[in-house]
């Protein structure tokens, strides 16, 4: 059975390895729609997880507000994208020092998510552009605004505030539920107040530089022919934040079972939804400073100033602020904000784009993907017009350090879906990245 809630936002997708799946979710108590993207599919890894609800990767879920369901939670809440623009032309001396920036920040990183760890396991006290431990818990709680005046002036720092997520703050000021949380959360002063938190570039995570192919009419700060910079930074899980037998008791289920308004845990579970939140994009903010001082060093004070985000948010989450008091759980599909830049990756040999969303957005229920790489691989249309750089990062356990650069051709392009959703006012505008040189991290033990 193909419950009549399952909505398939691209006619044709194929959903009938993962229906029984959709089916479930949709028959819940206070499920209204579940939104399914072209790039659908189920993870071994959330099946093999060891318990039964797994919901697939590329679906929006819109519920009533007086139900929350803990175990439709996306794995990685907080994790996200975030695009800058440099006002840079994509020349090849520009691309050469993008180069340099970003074989420095993968280094750094690789020292302070491995090394720092083993060396100093009580955390710095304070990093350039990490957090204070003493500051640790107001910057978790109080959202971007507070990480960003610690390091820049109050003009700059509520310039770049307004182009993160727009809904920060989420756990709103003081902490009412720390006795609930795990020592995973409590730890955080320790792992990551550093100059660094946490920000990985494992997995399908990266950072990349891209050229503006073309600028969408609203979007004035992006030129045709510019360089771009985006990045893909992790997030945790909801179970990691609370304590073991929380966890246990309403998310590590084998069977949903909802938490009704009316109790304690539906408040505990919003605040902590909020602090990942918050900390996915403290992630975000801190490679922002990272990136703005190497971009000052390299470049010089006036370049640095026009380095700007101009699209942030998350593309895992429980989204409880939606509207008409619904709740939208988003598994690996990005948060449209009305009259803002949302991100559609591509990464490696595949286009990415920046959306703004249409006036039919809420039949996506203000959602986009993710990225459009599975929907893509495979295809025939082939551009072999354009040449990418991936540097894939392998750490050996005595090899030290070294960067292998493996070719990849610009093949597949997401025109059509982007063009399909344009026509059916999902979206009203967007503008096309190309990648130019992608750097992600793997590991070699």
């Amino acid at each position: 059975m193909i419950s009549d809630k399952i909505k398939c936002l691209i006619p044709g997708t194929d959903i009938d390895n993962i229906s029984a799946y959709l089916d479930e979710i949709a028959l819940l108590p206070g499920v209204e729609k579940v939104a399914v993207f072209p790039d659908v599919s189920m993870k071994a890894k959330y099946v093999d997880a060891g318990y039964k609800c797994s919901v697939p990767s590329g679906v929006a879920i819109r519920s009533t507000d007086d139900l929350l369901y803990p175990q439709l939670r996306s794995r990685g809440i907080g994790c996200g994208m975030i695009a800058f623009r440099t006002g840079l032309e994509a020349t090849q001396e520009n691309i050469h020092r993008f180069k340099v920036i970003f074989k420095k920040i993968f280094k750094q990183d690789f020292l302070a998510s491995r090394l720092y760890k083993k060396l100093n396991p009580g955390g710095w006290r304070k990093g350039r552009y990490g957090i204070r431990r003493d500051e640790w818990e107001k910057a978790y709680s109080g959202g971007i605004g507070s990480y960003l005046r610690m390091h820049l002036e109050e003009k700059d720092a509520q310039t770049v505030e307004g182009s993160f997520e727009a809904d920060g703050n989420h756990a709103g000021g003081a902490l009412k539920f720390k006795e609930f949380y795990s020592d995973v959360w409590k730890n955080g002063a320790k792992y990551n107040s550093n100059g660094f938190i946490g920000n990985t570039f494992g997995g399908n995570h990266f950072l990349e530089l891209q050229e503006v192919q073309g600028p969408g009419m609203n979007n004035k700060s992006l030129k045709a022919g510019e360089l771009a910079v985006m990045a893909h930074l992790c997030g945790n899980r909801l179970e990691f934040m609370l304590r073991k037998d929380m966890a246990d008791e309403y998310i590590l289920r084998d069977y949903y079972r909802p938490i009704r308004a009316n109790e304690k845990m539906y408040d505990v579970i919003k605040e902590a939804v909020g602090l990942l939140k918050n900390l996915g994009s403290l992630r975000r903010a801190c490679l922002y400073m990272r990136l703005r001082n190497a971009v000052k060093e390299v470049f010089g004070e006036d370049i640095s100033g026009n380095f700007l985000p101009v699209a942030e948010g998350t593309h895992n989450d429980i989204d409880f602020g939606h509207e008409d008091g619904k709740i939208i759980y988003r598994h690996n599909v990005v948060k449209y904000y009305r009259n803002r830049w949302s991100i559609i990756s591509g990464m490696n040999d595949h286009p990415s784009y920046l959306v703004l969303p249409g006036e039919s957005s809420a039949e996506s229920l203000d959602s986009a993907e993710h990225g459009l790489g599975k929907y893509l691989e495979g295809k025939k249309e082939d551009d072999r017009g354009r040449f990418t750089e991936i540097f894939v990062h392998e750490i050996k356990m005595f090899g030290g350090f070294k960067t292998l650069t493996v070719p990849h051709y610009t093949r597949h392009d997401g025109d059509r879906v982007i063009d399909f959703y344009i026509g059916k006012k999902i979206i009203k505008d967007s503008v096309k990245l190309l990648p130019l040189v992608s750097f992600n991290r793997r590991w070699n033990r």
